[in-house]
């Protein structure tokens, strides 16, 4: 009997990539707020209409009078500084291959407007189901995040496999609730927004990787 019955995906530098950048972090930069949790709490928990509307709320949120100037000029520094987000080659072909035999999920802190890249229809297809942080107001490593897609996806936290690119966040926390957990270290010739440091001992740099554990273990 097979092992692992779904796949789940961390987003942002396992899929996907800004090369070299990310809004968050140049506006955490801008604010001088030492804690980036305070943006990501606020800015990728709930869905915005509009830029305007996100930076207003991070404004109030902070204390700091909403008026016109400051709002303007927030609202220009997060349309520059914003990074257009693009697939790793590796991942349609992979994905394609792994749909005919596992389910397949995708989770992200992220905030709404990243989620807009080119090759967005044919990959949001490819998944199951989705939990991204502005939808369903948690954070990884929150746990009901994990939990919720296991419910989505109809499995049990043993049936499945997590992969991401962050030891605490993606893979720690899953293993937390049950799941299996592989953490993926991309080697690129571009500079990521953010790389890993921590170090597991089911590693993988891309997802043809992916196979060989699957062979062995699905």
């Amino acid at each position: 009997m097979r092992m692992i019955k779904a796949i789940v995906f961390d987003l942002w530098n396992t899929l996907a990539h800004t090369e070299g950048g990310n809004t968050i972090r140049e506006l955490r930069n801008e604010l001088k707020i030492k804690n980036i949790r305070v943006l990501e709490e606020t800015l990728m928990t709930q869905k915005f209409n509009s830029v305007e509307e996100a930076v207003i709320n991070l404004l109030n949120h902070l204390k700091i009078k909403p008026d016109q100037i400051t709002v303007k000029k927030l609202v220009e520094f997060w349309n520059d500084s914003r990074f257009e987000p693009h697939l790793f080659e590796d991942v349609i072909p992979i994905l394609e291959e792994l749909k005919k035999g596992y389910k397949l999920g995708l989770i992200s802190n992220t905030d709404c407007f990243l989620v807009t890249f080119p090759e967005k229809e044919d990959f949001f297809n490819l998944f199951d189901a989705k939990c991204f942080s502005f939808d369903t107001g948690f954070l990884k490593p929150d746990p009901r995040v994990f939990e919720l897609i296991t419910k989505k996806l109809e499995v049990k936290p043993s049936e499945v496999l997590m992969i991401g690119d962050n030891l605490s966040d993606d893979v720690l926390a899953a293993k937390k609730i049950g799941m299996k957990a592989i953490l993926i270290k991309r080697e690129c010739d571009y500079p990521l927004s953010w790389r890993e440091k921590g170090t597991y001992k089911k590693t993988i740099k891309d997802l043809y990787e992916l196979r060989n554990y699957l062979r062995k273990n699905g």
